[in-house]
């Protein structure tokens, strides 16, 4: 038997060196149940998976991502290295893969792949404890349920005595998302508007992606700008969607005295608190 530490040498070497690997070479990785091991190897697959031959189906694409997850609930959030996936982590790119099948429908492979990720999220859970539960629940099922498409494949959970509460979780947290990101939708949209009006060129706006409410306003100046707007539970939870209210918080959200800088020079931040917005302190 191969040894796992003769296994990270490989991975990280391919790593950094990506050149063509064996699909055979692959799957010894992924025999291994160490937690470095496998979330070295899935981020060489997610990174460099062009270089591997023959190239992955659909299904080994999923089945990389579900060994990842289920070796990464055993963490129960924590992260236990810089190689090691934390469940949220490994829930977000197997939620993504889940997301892109059930939008290759009516495909067979993808149908497929549904089925199958339906009955590992269902393993998981059943012989999970209450920590792993709860991150199949928070950092997979809430967010595959923002997508109604995607919710209506658990439907038949409703009528599971041991899977009930699973579903109801996540959809409570998928109707919450639905009710409140239209509000901060409703402000970023008139931000965009605002900021057309003051001249600023090419202004879209960019939806929040799956498993956040952060919505932002895309412009040019030479470059690329983004300006995401976020926001706090006291704000969606007291905010009044009128057109009074909504033309407050999108010039809050414009006055540049508000952005804080993000990761990139062009890139800014900016948070609608409760309270009347919270101005901070400079």
């Amino acid at each position: 038997m191969r040894s796992d530490v003769i296994r990270i040498i490989e991975v990280l070497e391919f790593r950094s060196r990506p050149g063509p690997l064996e699909k055979k070479r692959l799957r010894d990785w992924f025999a291994s149940d160490d937690p470095n091991v496998i979330g070295a190897a899935a981020d060489a697959v997610l990174q460099h998976w062009e270089y591997i031959e023959p190239p992955l189906t659909r299904g080994e694409v999923g089945d990389v991502l579900m060994k990842n997850l289920a070796v990464s609930l055993l963490t129960r959030g924590q992260k236990v290295s810089d190689y090691a996936y934390n469940c949220h982590e490994a829930g977000k790119e197997f939620y993504v893969w889940v997301i892109a099948a059930q939008a290759a429908l009516p495909d067979a492979e993808a149908e497929e792949c549904l089925r199958l990720a339906r009955q590992f999220l269902r393993d998981q859970y059943r012989s999970g404890d209450e920590g792993q539960r709860g991150c199949i629940i928070t950092g997979v099922l809430e967010h595959l349920f923002e997508i109604d498409d995607v919710r209506t494949l658990f439907a038949d959970w409703q009528r599971d005595p041991e899977m009930m509460r699973a579903f109801e979780r996540a959809e409570a947290w998928s109707t919450w998302v639905a009710a409140h990101a239209q509000s901060l939708d409703a402000v970023t949209s008139r931000a965009a508007e605002l900021l057309k009006e003051r001249g600023f060129k090419d202004v879209v706006v960019s939806k929040a992606a799956i498993g956040t409410i952060m919505p932002a306003v895309l412009w040019e100046n030479g470059e690329e700008h983004q300006l995401s707007i976020s926001c706090d539970e006291e704000w969606l939870n007291t905010f009044k969607e009128t057109k009074l209210n909504i033309e407050e918080a999108a010039r809050f959200a414009t006055n540049s005295n508000n952005w804080s800088q993000a990761a990139l020079p062009t890139h800014f931040s900016v948070k609608l608190q409760g309270a009347r917005f919270r101005i901070r302190p400079r």
